[in-house]
């Protein structure tokens, strides 16, 4: 993983509406081993400057930073309306799926007699990285993935094309999380999961190894889940239209900072389909 600082110096982030910009000469620093909570009032473009992180429009983003974007909304592509929620985890992890495709091709020249020497030491390399990384378990490891964001077996076997938004939105965090990015992207993610499946996502970014080895930021609602995840915060004044960054979560912040207005919502900010 990038172990590294992304710097964003001196930004600006336009208004996707037209009128003035978001925010002007804005700037922060994304250290590896943090998680970041995007805090500010309803409208104040925390979505906007998610999309624009995604996009690689904030800071210097070398390329070899893998960045995964979970957002509030699914549009599936038609390869994914035909896939499982499993299969769509597995395919997450982008290097399995390179490995393996280089392997079957490989393994056709090999039955031929047709791989020379240096293919073949690449062969081996090849098996070798597989082995590494648990490709043989990478099913098993995303019907755990899903299970623990509440998906019963029978939720597992339907295409995507068949299950809500709701469902969806989960099947892509379960992607994300699967596919281990340098940075990772989460807009609203407990907006469709239930009590058990906040905790345990709250849990997971806060205490796995994977993620104090890697870079988070977060928008959500849930007080409480922004709390227990974050470890930084980076704050979107409308008014100054400046981003202001320090150290702790959201209620550490808060005296620093000005308070956000999104509460967590009467129902605890934990929703189910």
């Amino acid at each position: 993983s990038f172990r590294g600082v992304l710097d964003a110096k001196e930004f600006t982030l336009p208004n996707p509406g037209g009128g003035q910009p978001l925010l002007e000469d804005a700037a922060c620093t994304l250290t590896w081993g943090r998680r970041y909570g995007l805090i500010g009032r309803n409208g104040i473009g925390k979505s906007t400057m998610l999309r624009a992180f995604a996009a690689r429009r904030v800071g210097d983003v070398p390329a070899n930073v893998t960045v995964h974007y979970v957002s509030q909304e699914v549009n599936l592509t038609p390869s994914q309306a035909l896939k499982t929620p499993v299969e769509c985890v597995v395919d997450a992890d982008v290097e399995r799926t390179l490995l393996l495709a280089e392997l079957k091709d490989m393994e056709a020249k090999i039955e031929t007699e047709s791989l020379d020497a240096k293919g073949l030491k690449q062969h081996e390399q090849v098996l070798q990285i597989l082995h590494e990384i648990d490709a043989d378990t990478a099913s098993r490891r995303a019907v755990t993935l899903l299970e623990n964001l509440g998906f019963s077996k029978e939720l597992q076997a339907r295409p995507l094309s068949q299950l809500s938004g709701g469902w969806r939105v989960r099947t892509m965090l379960a992607a994300a999380i699967f596919s281990k990015p340098d940075l990772l992207l989460l807009d609203e993610p407990t907006n469709h999961l239930s009590i058990l499946a906040v905790m345990w996502l709250a849990r997971e970014l806060a205490t796995s190894e994977t993620w104090k080895e890697r870079m988070v930021v977060v928008v959500s609602h849930d007080r409480s889940f922004m709390d227990e995840v974050c470890t930084d915060c980076l704050h979107i004044s409308g008014a100054a239209k400046r981003l202001t960054q320090c150290r702790g979560n959201v209620s550490e912040s808060s005296d620093r900072v000005e308070r956000p207005t999104e509460e967590r919502s009467d129902d605890g900010g934990s929703h189910v389909d």
